[in-house]
């Protein structure tokens, strides 16, 4: 009984502190995903060799993969879970706009994604939601941009290139099942901890969120538009993005920005990024509704400015 209220402590200590000091809560975040060392050593017009170093040399993912071998109850679980998740079918989907195509594939090359092998791909689809996404298919996933986006204010293909670079991050990554692995085993671990220890900390969580809505999950372990989409409404049907909608644990959303800015960064657009979250903008969080953990896209600039602001706080 002792050592359940002083975990309980302890915890609180811990969420107090970070709701009061996010920096405190980015400088963690920073030091535990950014880029290796190996990536950051990549000479410049090697896009494909600085994707190469990021996947090969992350720490975290690394762990992960070695986590999932093993195959018990936890990583049986996240492979249930991820199994579930709707598929895109693009050979049948009628909304993906085949005339950007071209526009998409030829992104993918200059990003050095293709030569990865990864069985990624690049599309645009009608939607009136200015929305991005990584959609999982039957052989790797596709990142999907809509058009409700793409015609927005300020969207030029540097600025496309961010949004593929989250989503490329997220895929690449394999964030699904990531996100479903963390909440298995958090739930294993509250189920060991006993039923005082898992209400008082809904409790104390609930408390803190009411006050500061900073990610619980964490605690646990303007520019002329330049694109011309050329889209045929009455031929393709709006497509269902909220099929997709995915709640991805809260610091893997913080990696995946992270990352990607740093491939933007690295391309020597990393303004760019940070346009293309602010012309994402509120409207994309209402997207996801108030249910929701996940980092606000105002969250999401903050922390990249912090890390732009903070390079000491890198492990690079």
């Amino acid at each position: 009984m002792k050592k359940r209220i002083f975990l309980i402590i302890a915890l609180a200590a811990t969420l107090i502190a970070n709701a009061a000091n996010p920096d405190r809560m980015y400088r963690k975040l920073i030091e535990k995903y950014d880029i290796p060392a190996a990536a950051d050593t990549v000479a410049p017009g090697d896009p494909t060799a600085f994707w190469t170093a990021v996947i090969d040399y992350d720490a975290p993912y690394t762990d992960f993969l070695n986590d999932m071998a093993k195959d018990r109850g936890a990583e049986k679980e996240a492979r249930q879970e991820t199994a579930k998740l709707p598929r895109l079918y693009p050979q049948y989907d009628q909304s993906i706009v085949a005339g950007m195509q071209g526009y998409c594939d030829s992104l993918l090359t200059d990003m050095g994604i293709p030569a990865l092998g990864r069985n990624c791909a690049l599309y645009v689809v009608d939607s009136d939601q200015a929305n991005t996404f990584t959609a999982l298919t039957d052989n790797g996933f596709a990142i999907c941009i809509t058009t409700g986006l793409m015609g927005r204010k300020g969207v030029t293909r540097d600025v496309v290139m961010g949004y593929v670079a989250d989503g490329f991050v997220h895929g690449v990554m394999q964030m699904h099942a990531q996100s479903f692995y963390a909440r298995a085993k958090k739930d294993r671990k509250e189920k060991l901890m006993g039923g005082l220890l898992v209400a008082g900390t809904i409790g104390l969580v609930a408390t803190l969120e009411a006050i500061d809505p900073t990610p619980a999950d964490d605690y646990y372990d303007y520019l002329d538009n330049d694109v011309d989409v050329d889209v045929n409404v009455d031929v393709a049907p709006q497509f269902p993005t909220p099929k997709f909608f995915f709640k991805y644990l809260p610091e893997l959303e913080y990696e995946a920005d992270l990352l990607a800015y740093r491939f933007m960064e690295y391309m020597g657009k990393g303004a760019d990024y940070i346009n293309g979250l602010k012309i994402l903008g509120s409207s994309y969080d209402a997207l996801y509704g108030k249910d929701t953990d996940q980092p606000t896209i105002q969250e999401r600039i903050n922390f990249l400015e912090y890390a732009t602001a903070h390079p000491e706080a890198s492990r690079r």
